[in-house]
């Protein structure tokens, strides 16, 4: 267990890792991209079928009718689609999801048999509500989902392979953790605060509070390496 032979399975390892963060970031940017444009669809449609329920409305009281132009049309679909991403980058995931106990009226069981458990919901407008938004923020959460995985796809492109497999092979070859002390001792030229960064993108590092040491499954990865080579 060399520490050539761990720095190139490292770089495997990264390049894996950066090439799946950036295929999750294009999927995610494309789904999240359709997703919103299904949303400003819709609204689209809904403008188109909800224009004529306020031009009768309209109608009732004046002689004038009311209607919105193709343009408009576009510029308040695209409003709302905006509007929408800054709201979710505006409130925090953890609003969602909170679904109360449905405070079921009498007979509103027997509507199940007919209309499916979904029909719970009409007697609950909380739940109803958050389901409601929470599709809505599917192409928002999609969009934005995509930038931190480009943004770990870059850092982990800069991880220090050759210093971090130096400190892998110190590890691997100890039956406990290591104290911090012990590897400036070994390593007295390593800049930690950066190799520290690096050695925490490497899935397998623990570390504790006075030191570093590997799981049972990085340790047999690196015992596999040595056996290989």
């Amino acid at each position: 267990m060399t520490p050539e032979t761990i720095q190139s399975w490292l770089k495997r390892k990264i390049f894996w890792h950066v090439a799946g963060c950036w295929a999750g970031a294009l999927l995610s940017l494309l789904a999240g991209i359709f997703v919103l444009f299904l949303i400003f669809l819709l609204t689209y449609i809904v403008l188109v079928i909800g224009e004529g329920g306020v031009s009768a409305v309209v109608g009732l009281f004046s002689n004038r009718e009311f209607h919105l132009s193709h343009g408009w049309r576009l510029v308040i679909s695209w409003l709302f689609v905006i509007t929408l991403c800054i709201e979710w980058v505006r409130r925090s995931p953890w609003d969602l999801g909170d679904y109360e106990k449905a405070d079921t009226v009498s007979g509103a069981r027997a509507l199940v048999p007919l209309f499916g458990a979904s029909s719970l919901l009409l007697v609950n407008a909380k739940a109803s509500a958050t389901i409601i938004t929470e599709i809505l923020y599917i192409g928002p959460r999609l969009v934005l989902t995509a930038l931190p995985l480009a943004r770990e796809a870059f850092r982990s492109r800069n991880l220090e392979t050759a210093k971090c497999a130096r400190i892998l092979q110190i590890l691997g070859s100890r039956d406990k953790a290591v104290t911090y002390e012990e590897l400036e001792m070994l390593q007295p030229n390593a800049d930690w605060p950066s190799l520290k960064n690096s050695l925490a993108r490497v899935s397998g590092v623990i570390f504790l509070e006075k030191g570093l040491a590997l799981t049972d499954d990085l340790r047999e990865q690196l015992c596999g390496l040595k056996s290989v080579n």
